[in-house]
């Protein structure tokens, strides 16, 4: 998945990059192709870097550096399975810390779960990061199991490609994909050695059913990325993210935040919003109920990690400047890909917090509708809406009974896949259910795990015992 920008959100499109070359560089100056290789991986060019990279020499004879900037890139585009590959090769040589986090992390989105935890322990070991993992393996159970909700992939709007992020609208759905559909230019996404992508429509006939997806007419689809929509509950105003038209001081394109409103049956020319900046990323909004709150995902400086979910308020027509939601949301890794419901609860997908593996989508909530430095910790939204495989582009209807979700879990059409969400007994999503967690009893001294402890947890107000009980054989409770 390329939406690490971003990513991780980071991240799918959210990180995507453009990069252009006229032509190649001539051999005589560069005849290993090294430098080309590694100009487009610090460019974010991440598949057109492997490709070039494997080109020139194999496995047995590459720098521990470059299997490990192949295997980022296989990561950085959603292949677990290659980047497991990659890692395992260099894992044990290189000498960035990060390597051995990426590495646990593809584990358990390949269900190798103890190995996960043993490199992400061996990752802690050498760094001071905040970052969340599961601590034991009997950690994934304890995720909420929601067994009244049924997720169906939504075979009619997906292809090979990458389809992602759909919304109702309009009796119909608006979502993003990397279908390439009317593209004049043959220029393509080096982050996925792919096409960029657009902002499509289809509608639901009289019986149900989706027709064939178009392109939305208007000022939306340009040359580049183009995707991730929201829009006003009027129908008639849209905020999505697009490609910058001008490169970063690093030479990167990253993403920001565009708006268009609705004229004469075609969305008009889209303006960019203020908070945006050409050195850091802003993507994927979300607006609120009222048109007052826009919610999007950010890698600008003071943030706690990668990506983090900010806010913005309309203030007489004028846009705020960004919030940072804190640190009950956000994370050392990626929060991204918001979706704010009707009734003010945000759910977001973030790689920061422990989860079953890759994205996750989460949920939180404000103690007070009027204070946005009021929110909740954030609880995993549990299964089956996540997987081992990233899991992101949450989105619900008014009612909380049905929605979207973008996977790219098992028995998918393509890369990143559309799937429909509903409650069978059609009752709306319960967000307020106990949530369980797992804790670990250490000695303090040698750190090895006490087998049957005895552990009582209270309420920091009031008393109350809200567990009373041992430690299991390897000290979890």
């Amino acid at each position: 998945m390329n939406r690490y920008l971003s990513i991780f959100f980071v991240l799918v499109f959210s990180f995507a990059n453009v990069l252009l070359f006229a032509q190649d560089d001539a051999p005589k100056k560069d005849p290993t192709g090294w430098k080309k290789a590694d100009k487009l991986y610090q460019q974010k060019g991440y598949m057109a870097s492997a490709a070039k990279y494997q080109m020139k020499e194999s496995a047995e004879d590459m720098k521990p550096e470059v299997m490990a900037r192949i295997a980022n890139s296989y990561r950085l585009n959603g292949d677990v399975d290659l980047a497991e590959y990659w890692y395992s090769k260099c894992v044990f040589k290189t000498k960035d810390a990060e390597d051995k986090l990426h590495y646990a992390e593809v584990l358990q989105s390949v269900g190798k779960c103890e190995d996960a935890i043993r490199w992400f322990k061996a990752y802690q070991k050498t760094t001071d990061s905040k970052r969340e993992f599961i601590s034991d393996c009997s950690e994934l159970s304890t995720f909420k199991k929601r067994e009244n909700i049924k997720v169906e992939n939504l075979k009619a709007l997906n292809t090979k490609h990458l389809d992602y992020s759909a919304i109702m609208h309009d009796g119909g759905v608006i979502f993003t994909s990397t279908r390439g559909v009317r593209r004049v230019s043959k220029v393509t996404d080096t982050w996925t050695k792919s096409n960029f992508s657009d902002v499509f429509f289809a509608k639901i006939n009289d019986e149900g059913e989706y027709e064939i997806p178009t392109p939305i007419e208007g000022g939306i689809n340009k040359k580049y990325h183009d995707g991730v929509t929201t829009i006003t509950k009027g129908g008639t105003v849209m905020y999505f993210s697009r490609n910058n038209s001008k490169k970063s001081k690093k030479g990167i394109i990253d993403l920001k935040v565009y708006t268009s409103t609705f004229v004469d049956g075609m969305w008009a020319k889209a303006t960019e919003l203020p908070f945006n900046g050409a050195d850091f990323a802003s993507c994927h909004p979300t607006i609120s109920e009222s048109g007052k709150w826009l919610y999007f995902a950010s890698n600008r400086p003071g943030g706690f990690g990668g990506m983090d979910i900010y806010v913005s308020g309309n203030v007489d027509g004028e846009w705020s400047a960004p919030k940072n939601l804190g640190p009950t949301v956000n994370s050392a890794g990626n929060e991204i890909f918001p979706f704010i419901n009707d009734a003010g609860v945000l759910f977001f997908s973030s790689n920061g917090h422990k989860g079953l593996g890759g994205l996750d989508v989460f949920y939180a909530k404000k103690t007070s509708v009027y204070d946005e430095a009021t929110w909740s910790v954030r609880k995993n939204l549990g299964t089956p809406f996540n997987t081992k495989k990233d899991d992101f582009g949450f989105y619900a209807n008014p009612e909380m009974t049905n929605g979207f979700l973008t996977s790219n879990r098992f028995g998918g059409k393509g890369g990143d896949d559309i799937y429909t969400w509903k409650s069978n007994d059609n009752e709306p999503l319960k967000l307020d259910d106990a949530v369980e967690s797992s804790f670990k009893v250490t000695d303090v001294n040698t750190k090895n795990a006490v087998r049957s402890a005895i552990v009582t947890v209270t309420e920091m107000q009031g008393g109350k015992v809200v567990f009373d009980g041992k430690t299991n054989g390897k000290g979890v409770f």
